[in-house]
């Protein structure tokens, strides 16, 4: 099966993932990462979009961008190129420091965009680097907060939530930062609230656009070989956006042991 191609309408909101070769570093230390900032803020200038989301690990980086006319692809593309060919100089090496083809997935709900919020901005604390998001230098958490805009468009990023804008910065705050209690009304995944886990993975399920019928088949737990590539596809997209294996497992009927295989 071929790839499918990247939806593209203008406004429209990406989660791209990418992630190093092997897991490998693609950052080796605080020049690399600057480096990327600098790359990335020229490929904006290049290109119609805008950054509201993102946070650079050492292996990987996500970022949620709006596009205006430009395709995902173009933009991805560039900035990729550039930082690896920035990269194979520095360190004297060749071939791709990335492992495949960018992951990139489509935001077309704000419960969704939530949840990855909170999703993005843990991805420091749950790699044991700092305790609370905003310690974290190379994310857009420390950004908002200190109300720098030089990289993340701060108002859009913000825009989505439903509050007063006098109101808007603390629900921000209290989305990222609370893990005592994640809020439904966010759309964030209530740890023992299985209908709602469900629900979530429908959504993601369906903005995957597998071809008619396939989903059902997935979900309802066919475990025939045809289905491999969606079905392996469901599951890197679950993971990736924060589902535990045994919610996914749960979900497709699928043994907890086969979804981890596939995650690995």
């Amino acid at each position: 099966m071929g790839r499918k191609p990247r939806i593209i309408y203008n406004g429209a909101l990406y989660h791209i993932i990418q992630r190093g070769n092997n897991r490998n570093y693609i950052y080796e230390d605080i020049n690399d990462k600057k480096m990327f900032f600098k790359i990335l803020l020229e490929t904006r200038e290049k290109y119609d979009f805008k950054i509201l989301y993102y946070v650079l690990m050492d292996n990987h980086y996500h970022i949620i961008l709006e596009v205006g006319e430009t395709s995902i692809s173009k933009v991805v593309q560039w900035l990729n190129t550039r930082y690896s060919k920035y990269y194979n100089k520095k360190y004297n090496r060749t071939g791709s420091i990335y492992g495949g083809r960018y992951t990139c997935h489509i935001i077309s709900d704000t419960k969704y965009y939530f949840k990855l919020l909170h999703y993005i901005a843990a991805n420091p604390r749950k790699a044991k680097i700092v305790k609370n998001p905003r310690e974290y230098r190379w994310s857009a958490h420390q950004q908002i907060i200190s109300k720098d805009s030089s990289i993340v468009d701060i108002e859009k990023t913000l825009s989505y939530f439903p509050s007063p804008r006098s109101m808007v910065m603390q629900e921000y705050i209290e989305l990222i930062e609370n893990e005592s209690v994640i809020s439904s009304n966010y759309g964030m995944l209530p740890i023992k609230d299985s209908r709602k886990i469900s629900d979530a993975l429908d959504y993601l399920m369906v903005s995957l656009n597998f071809k008619e019928g396939i989903s059902e088949k997935i979900k309802g737990g066919d475990k025939s070989y045809k289905f491999n590539e969606e079905r392996g596809c469901f599951i890197k997209a679950a993971y990736e956006s924060g589902f535990k294996i045994k919610d996914i497992a749960n979900y497709i009927k699928f043994t907890y042991e086969g979804v981890r295989k596939i995650v690995k």
